[in-house]
């Protein structure tokens, strides 16, 4: 069952994660990240350097957000970047540190935070791959069949990916072997 929690305020959501403040919203457009209750209430909301915003992370202490190139859209530029990096940021969104997709990854539409590391979707390498928070350094890339892999979301050893083809499904990939478990 699906049910309708709430709009964001700015209108494009293409970014989320979820801790214990509620639910972090990285918006494509504006590339402002709003942290939000359950009722679509604005706890917080401020602008960041992301460009193309198209994923978000909480944790570490940091935001990770997926910063994926130029204006398109009814985006307008905002600053000179326009290749794909990850950017970790404070909890109020000032870059600490920019971080290139590694090995030639590409862009990033997708990421999540688990217990050090980063996983992400990228998308040049079509895999899904997992990196080092710290030092940057892949741990693993698995390569999969996805048309549109978008979104992310750790469960006990698994990755579930969102795949947005013309028929939407979820693809669970076990974190250790790559191997798809389930699609729904």
């Amino acid at each position: 069952t699906i049910a309708k929690l709430f709009r964001t305020p700015d209108g494009h959501p293409n970014a989320l994660d979820v801790s214990r403040e509620g639910f972090w919203v990285g918006e494509q457009v504006t590339d402002r990240v709003i942290l939000m209750d359950i009722n679509g209430k604005v706890l917080k909301a401020f602008q960041t350097e992301c460009h193309n915003c198209s994923g978000l992370a909480v944790g570490g202490g940091y935001l990770w957000l997926a910063a994926n190139g130029a204006a398109q859209f009814d985006r307008p530029i905002k600053i000179d970047s326009r290749g794909q990096e990850i950017l970790q940021c404070d909890m109020d969104g000032s870059v600490i540190k920019r971080h290139a997709v590694p090995i030639g990854g590409g862009g990033v539409t997708g990421i999540e935070y688990v217990d050090g590391t980063l996983w992400m979707v990228a998308s040049r390498l079509r895999a899904l791959m997992q990196v080092n928070a710290e030092t940057f350094q892949p741990i693993v890339a698995h390569p999969f069949q996805m048309q549109r892999p978008h979104g992310l979301a750790w469960d006990n050893g698994a990755m579930w990916v969102v795949d947005g083809t013309d028929e939407p499904r979820l693809v669970k990939i076990d974190g250790r072997t790559g191997s798809t478990l389930e699609a729904i």
